[in-house]
């Protein structure tokens, strides 16, 4: 069970995952391509050799029906020969019957096929020999009395004038001296005058002959069988089925399709291809008969064929489904190395991947945020480097702390001993400012803290200004024990006092407004100075907004004091927090600022 969770598990690379998916698809497709066009093949190969026996049956049937209607058109002429007619009149006349034998040897001149002719009377009165003659002049048959008691003759009379056809063979053939196999034509001579039958005339073709007439078209392989109206074969290309019924063909199961079906042109037989011609003329039928086996040595080279063209393309198919998984995977490959390059600090890493689809825009993806790493990195880098110089001052300035509070009380003591109430409360205000800027190292102190500091440093701005400044806290109770950045709002005041209160000839006021909802806490500063211009308040606004994405401007320097603060507030509270300046020239400030804390806390994030 273990062992096959590791096969099942195992990391192939996705190249080969690709190729193990796509290959079986390919060849599954392939094979079942193959093998349906080895049906469709195979199938029209059945076809066109069935068409093909259809055609050879089709053209040795009209050989037949051409030497039929030859015969029947000769039958004919005798019935409307005057010779015929004598002959079968008079009794052994040798002028009629030589008039007659000229113009029946010319006629057969010119008719390879017919090899002999017989003329019988019906009249019992007429006791001359029967008329014979043959290609090679006068011939003899049978007597009449013989030929009367042959089943020929009783069809014949039966047929009453239609032409009957059969076979004789060489040990009951009617012509003396003639041993061939015959197919033979009988039919009843008329009177011309009275319609009364008078003789009978007896048409024979030498089987050998018609057979060597449609041999020169039959293929080796094909089987050829001419059969009459009755199911009697008349001749074969395997004269052993000569004389025979059709009905002892192996591959016919019922003649009767054949007798009754005139159009049918193939018979469905799982071992021979049949072909079927019939005539309308005579009523005979000719097959073309072929074994399937003997079809299997083409259709095997066509399955080899189809065998490798499908193992050809499946090669292909494995070599082209290879070179698409290469496409796919050595970009990513290749990104895979630069990732891990990346990994062991190497932010010059980029990608180069040609082309606007997924695999180019994946990498064009990588090389930006690699960039944007690299960004963020050297910002954190600046801040951390900014906020160990911040340490680094508050450090320095820690120097002896002790030794300048020690020395501040001292003063501020002596001063209360002599009576000097006004100097005592500078310094102690002065003492309480440089203890609550230091706040022991500490970053974040309370806002009670930093308020308190913010008096302590007007107290101090009020001794120099006098009657011409004043000031005012608006605090809520809940949001004095909040931690905020230590000096935050003394840079404010400070600029408030320097920039807006001391240019001011009149009375000046100062006004802190602090709000907390929600985790927010919004802080304003506001001052009735001499206020800002309006170009220097966009340029102040350019620097702070500079300031928002932490980039320092060589021009900006001038306003320190609030680039300082909001660069502070978003390095602690991040792009959350706000801060704007609004000013009218002649009429004051306002400083706002709103940045997310939590209750005891630093930062509601």
């Amino acid at each position: 069970m273990t062992q096959s969770k590791i096969k099942i598990n195992r990391p192939y690379p996705m190249r080969w995952k690709l190729f193990l998916w796509i290959a079986p698809f390919f060849l599954v497709t392939i094979a079942i391509t193959g093998g349906f066009s080895y049906f469709i093949a195979s199938k029209l190969v059945l076809n066109n050799v069935g068409q093909a026996q259809y055609n050879l049956a089709k053209t040795s049937l009209d050989q037949f029906d051409y030497i039929a209607q030859d015969a029947i058109d000769f039958s004919n002429y005798l019935f409307l020969s005057m010779h015929t007619q004598q002959l079968l009149a008079t009794e052994n006349d040798p002028v009629v019957r030589k008039d007659l034998f000229s113009s029946l040897s010319t006629l057969m001149v010119t008719r390879h096929s017919m090899q002999s002719v017989i003329l019988y009377t019906l009249d019992p009165n007429n006791h001359q020999k029967p008329f014979a003659i043959n290609h090679a002049g006068i011939a003899s048959a049978i007597p009449f009395e013989r030929f009367a008691n042959s089943t020929l003759y009783q069809q014949t009379l039966e047929a009453d004038g239609k032409p009957v056809w059969t076979l004789m063979r060489a040990h009951e053939t009617v012509f003396d001296g003639d041993r061939q196999t015959k197919i033979v034509l009988s039919k009843v001579v008329k009177d011309s005058n009275t319609l009364v039958p008078k003789g009978i005339v007896l048409l024979g073709f030498n089987e050998s002959k018609l057979r060597e007439q449609y041999m020169k078209t039959v293929g080796k392989d094909n089987q050829i069988y001419v059969i009459d109206q009755n199911g009697l074969i008349l001749s074969a290309s395997n004269q052993e089925w000569q004389h025979k019924n059709a009905t002892e063909l192996p591959f016919i199961d019922g003649y009767e399709a054949l007798l009754h079906n005139e159009k049918l042109t193939h018979i469905d037989n799982k071992q021979w291809i049949v072909s079927h011609s019939s005539s309308g003329l005579t009523g005979w039928h000719v097959l073309v008969v072929q074994e399937k086996q003997q079809l299997l040595t083409e259709l095997k080279q066509i399955q080899t064929s189809t065998v490798l063209i499908m193992l050809a393309c499946f090669v292909v198919s494995l070599i082209i489904t290879w070179i698409a998984a290469s496409l796919i995977t050595n970009p990513l490959k290749k990104l895979l190395r630069s990732m891990r390059r990346l990994q062991n600090g190497d932010f010059s890493q980029r990608v180069d991947f040609s082309g606007q689809d997924e695999i180019g825009r994946l990498g064009e993806g990588y090389n930006n945020m690699v960039i944007r790493i690299k960004d963020l990195i050297d910002e954190v880098y600046a801040m951390q480097l900014k906020q160990r110089n911040a340490e680094l001052k508050t450090l320095q300035a820690q120097i002896h702390p002790h030794f300048l509070y020690n020395t501040l009380d001292m003063i501020c003591w002596t001063a209360q001993q002599r009576g000097q109430k006004d100097i005592s409360e500078l310094v102690y205000s002065l003492s309480n400012l440089f203890r609550l800027s230091l706040s022991e190292g500490r970053d974040f102190i309370t806002l009670d803290e930093e308020l308190e500091l913010i008096r302590s440093y007007l107290f101090l701005q009020k001794q120099r200004f006098k009657d011409r400044l004043h000031f005012e806290i608006h605090v809520p109770d809940d949001a004095l024990a909040l931690h905020v950045p230590k000096l935050l709002l003394q840079p404010l005041i400070e600029n408030a006092v320097i920039h807006g209160i001391e240019p001011l000839h009149e009375h000046g006021f100062i006004q802190v407004t602090i709000q907390y909802s929600n985790h927010q806490l919004h802080i304003e500063v506001m001052d009735n100075g001499v206020g800002i211009q309006q170009e220097r308040l966009y340029e102040i606004n350019q620097a702070l907004l500079q300031h928002s994405n932490l980039h320092r401007d060589q021009n900006s320097s001038s306003f320190f004091a609030l680039t300082n603060v909001k660069e502070r507030l978003i390095i602690i509270y991040g792009s959350e927090i706000l801060f704007h300046i609004t000013s009218t020239e002649g009429k004051g400030t306002l400083v706002s600022m709103t940045f997310p804390i939590s209750e005891g806390g630093i930062h509601c994030g």
